[in-house]
């Protein structure tokens, strides 16, 4: 069986009025934690569920020290190809940053 999606928290409209999406969702936090649910925690992002992620002018932490905190790391890139569509589905990245380019 699939696993069934968390609900969301609920989020407060960017806007006013309703938006003509129904396949939108926006999630203020550490968007790794919703990567990193699996179905045994009621797996919020299923897998292979998603055609594309966007991950937009993420913070390049130019520091060696502070590499750790960069969201474009190998076990981030992992999971984000788990809820990926296999074979179909793209990552998208937008940068201003030499060391994402």
């Amino acid at each position: 069986p699939s696993p069934t999606p968390m609900p969301l928290p609920p989020v407060p409209p960017l806007f006013p009025g309703s938006l003509p999406y129904d396949n939108l969702r926006i999630y203020p936090g550490d968007g790794t934690k919703l990567l990193r649910s699996t179905p045994s925690q009621g797996c919020i992002v299923p897998p292979n569920s998603h055609s594309a992620v966007l991950v937009t002018f993420p913070d390049p932490f130019p520091k060696d020290a502070h590499r750790k905190w960069r969201i474009l790391q190998d076990d981030t890139l992992l999971l984000m190809e788990r809820v990926l569509i296999p074979r179909r589905g793209r990552l998208f990245v937008a940068t201003d940053s030499d060391a994402f380019a």
